[in-house]
């Protein structure tokens, strides 16, 4: 008895010391924002020393934040200068939302009444989009990067020419297709969401100099197949998700109508290879439930057949390589088996 109680005890402290442990980064950063330290080493890299001057802190305590978020990557370190990864640097850019870490934070508030009730700490599926546009901003400095990436790689694979017509199916932000449009010079965008959502992605898009090239379409995408829009490229950002397997699966299919021959469908989400245990997609499912009550993820094998039913080719995937980020861009394209 005295040998499984000791055993018990040992296995209480490891457990508590790894939960100790993991806690330590979201701290770190956390500190680091509220203190204002983490704007200052984008500003400028520097020594402990440099940056406590600059951000009103003692250098051994800044030394010792940064030393924990060098080491999970959130800041680089060269012998004892310090400076903010790719990934700081973009989430603390000019248009990031104010404090990231804590929206962040914030975003898994409800998480024991969701488990208890059912019931979403946000719910983001309200008829006009007012909820999903009060953190639209977060949400675009979020995913700046991978939208940023994605561009990029359809640049890599001839699947954005300059004149490219883009439709974001369930836009958001927008973040995704005004992507698109900084490296298409002559690109036009239309946004396919709800009455709020698209307001405050048009105001995002004047922000940006886009407006002129970017305009509204249905707010609804079970609309799409009325509405006479004609894409080079149809994109569906982080929405699938929110969709039950057949709602997804006609999701794909009125994306596929709105492409052109030669066109593609591109979805971009958290995309296990298939269903099983695996975190980023666990995570995914936890944060579907604090904002929409319901909502999955949905496996490689799944898109497939629905790009299969929709009439696309076989898709092929395009990593977004951004640290931190899982996410992954499936691409089908319509008449057409190149990629």
């Amino acid at each position: 008895m005295g040998r499984a109680v000791a055993a018990d005890r040992d296995g209480a402290r490891r457990f508590v010391a790894l939960a100790v442990r993991h806690l330590a980064v979201p701290a770190a950063l956390q500190a680091a924002e509220e203190t204002g330290l983490s704007t200052v080493l984008v500003d400028r890299a520097g020594t402990a020393g440099d940056l406590a001057v600059r951000s009103g802190l003692d250098a051994d305590r800044v030394r010792t934040v940064l030393d924990c978020l060098a080491a999970a990557g959130y800041v680089e370190r060269q012998a004892s200068r310090y400076s903010a990864s790719a990934a700081l640097s973009a989430v603390y850019g000019p248009m990031a939302a104010p404090q990231p870490i804590a929206g962040a934070l914030r975003f898994w508030d409800g998480a024991t009444t969701w488990l208890r009730t059912g019931s979403p700490a946000i719910s983001m599926l309200d008829t006009d989009g007012s909820a999903y546009a009060a953190v639209s901003d977060e949400l675009a400095a979020a995913h700046r990067q991978p939208a940023a990436a994605l561009a990029a790689r359809l640049v890599e694979h001839d699947l954005l020419p300059s004149r490219a017509r883009v439709v974001d199916i369930g836009a958001g932000s927008g973040v995704w297709g005004t992507e698109l449009l900084e490296r298409a010079a002559e690109a036009s965008l239309v946004l396919v969401d709800r009455p709020r959502v698209q307001e405050r992605a048009m105001e995002r898009a004047e922000q940006l100099g886009l407006a002129t090239r970017v305009r509204c379409g249905p707010t609804d995408w079970r609309d799409l197949a009325s509405s006479s829009i004609d894409a080079d490229i149809a994109v569906l950002a982080n929405v699938c998700h929110v969709e039950s397997s057949s709602s997804a699966a006609a999701l794909v299919a009125a994306a596929a109508g709105c492409v052109v021959p030669g066109g593609a469908v591109v979805v971009v989400d958290t995309i296990p290879e298939a269903p099983g245990v695996d975190l980023d997609a666990s995570a995914q499912a936890l944060q579907l439930g604090l904002r929409t009550g319901s909502g999955t993820v949905h496996s490689e094998l799944d898109y497939r057949r629905w790009f299969h039913a929709a009439g696309l080719a076989e898709p092929f995937p395009l990593e977004l390589e951004v640290p931190g980020s899982r996410l992954r861009a499936l691409v089908g394209r319509h008449g057409s088996r190149a990629g």
